[in-house]
């Protein structure tokens, strides 16, 4: 599966020394053993995403011993796992060179599989370390021929311009199940004392709707907590052993995400997953 969604540009911005120096993926990236590639944090179905990498832009690209000074690059587009998105620190994603920055890659995907983080970008060079008193600006990935001025200059010093390519290693994704999170590894019940619970809608956008019949409460009350164990909501009201109760949670306030919930009375509780998706 060729499903793009690269910050392959880091390495681009921080090939000075190694590709390793200067940004630091997200905890729990892991590597290759030469570390060409890079796998970021899993993400699950149902869940929400929001990783990023931090990155120093250095003042000069290398390549081969050529050190070719940087007058800017910009991320123009990065193509994303469905249900999922990048911004970036800086505004409209341009980066001077001697700066710091990030990229956060956010969401709640939808499909699952291993993708492989593609990435379109404008990256801008002064040639004349080269010997060429000129600004140049080309997109990467870089294809040979792009600028005859770039392959003219390079293969002076007998340095191929598809190298500039062979710098960046591979970032990859990888989309799995909502049951292999391990943070939803919650205990569900339903008890009698919860008869006929519906969630309803689940995805929820601006509502959720939580509607059961109970047996035996003077009280029910209800919490929901984010996957971090804080509780952002809370309320308590009567019971009724002879109708229908319906509650409702105003989600808007919400991030998209995923929520654990506990319903629960004196002698019984329910718990399960709320998921928000604007």
């Amino acid at each position: 599966m060729k499903n793009v969604f690269t910050l392959s540009l880091f390495a681009l911005l921080t090939v000075s020394l190694s590709f390793a120096q200067g940004f630091e993926p997200p905890t729990g990236s892991t590597y290759n053993a030469d570390s060409t590639e890079i796998t970021l944090p899993s993400a699950y179905l149902e869940s929400n995403y929001s990783e990023s990498i931090i990155f120093d832009v250095p003042a000069a690209f290398t390549i081969e011993g050529l050190d070719i000074p940087f007058e800017f690059a910009q991320i123009t587009s990065v193509s994303t796992p469905s249900g999922m998105f990048y911004d970036c620190s800086a505004e409209n994603c341009y980066f001077e060179p001697n700066t710091s920055g990030e990229v956060n890659m956010s969401g709640i995907p939808t499909e699952t599989g291993l993708y492989e983080l593609a990435l379109n970008a404008l990256v801008s060079l002064n040639l004349e370390s080269l010997g060429v008193n000129q600004v140049i600006t080309f997109s990467i990935p870089y294809i040979s021929g792009q600028s005859p001025i770039l392959d003219f200059a390079l293969s002076a010093f007998g340095v191929e311009s598809n190298l500039i390519n062979d710098v960046i290693p591979d970032f990859f994704i990888n989309v799995e199940p909502a049951e292999n999170n391990p943070n939803l590894n919650i205990n569900s019940k339903n008890l009698e004392n919860f008869d006929r619970f519906v969630l309803s809608p689940n995805p929820a956008a601006e509502m959720a709707s939580f509607s059961f019949y109970n047996n035996d409460a003077k009280y029910v009350s209800l919490e929901i907590y984010d996957l971090l164990g804080n509780l952002i909501y809370a309320d308590q009201f009567p019971g009724s052993i002879q109708t229908e109760q319906t509650l409702n949670v105003n989600t808007s306030p919400f991030n998209n995400g995923v929520y654990l919930y506990k319903m629960s009375t004196s002698n019984a509780s329910h718990s399960g997953r709320l998921v928000v998706n604007k």
